[in-house]
């Protein structure tokens, strides 16, 4: 079981943090911010949760994502560009990055231009959002990343 808890890890820290960038920290727990917000049932409003605990539900949160970028993605991509499109899918939803040119894109092999469409989702309400931006610009660039060197600031 431990194993497979590590193995998971890598790519549920990843999209933690591309998924939940907005998290108030405390100690070595926190309470969930953004999780509110997109009306998750399994959340006690006001209740502390462990690093642990927060690892569970965002995993079980994934999953679904997971599949259906996985089963829309008809490429091989390595882990970076995975967890780059469940971020993305997980603030868009699947029905969108359905029908996106990203995805047309990726499907086509064009993986870099792929990557660079993540940067026209930052309208909400016929608005650039700045949090949207941010968030976009992380998303790039671990889509576009070969290595964790690729990553470093």
């Amino acid at each position: 079981m431990l194993r497979q808890e590590r193995a998971q890890s890598w790519h549920q820290r990843v999209s933690f943090v591309l998924v939940h960038p907005r998290i108030d920290f405390s100690g070595d727990e926190f309470q969930f911010t953004v999780r509110q917000i997109v009306g998750d049932t399994d959340i006690i409003k006001g209740k502390k949760y462990t690093d642990r605990e927060c690892d569970r539900l965002m995993w079980n949160d994934l999953q679904p994502i997971k599949k259906a970028v996985d089963g829309m993605v008809k490429i091989p991509l390595g882990e970076y560009q995975r967890a780059a499109l469940y971020s993305f899918t997980y603030n868009v939803g699947t029905n969108a990055f359905s029908k996106s040119t990203l995805l047309k894109r990726l499907n086509a092999g064009d993986v870099d231009g792929a990557c660079e469409e993540l940067r026209r989702w930052i309208y909400a309400g016929g608005q650039k959002w700045r949090g949207l931006m941010n968030r976009r610009d992380m998303e790039r660039t671990m889509c576009l990343a070969e290595s964790a060197d690729d990553l470093k600031v």
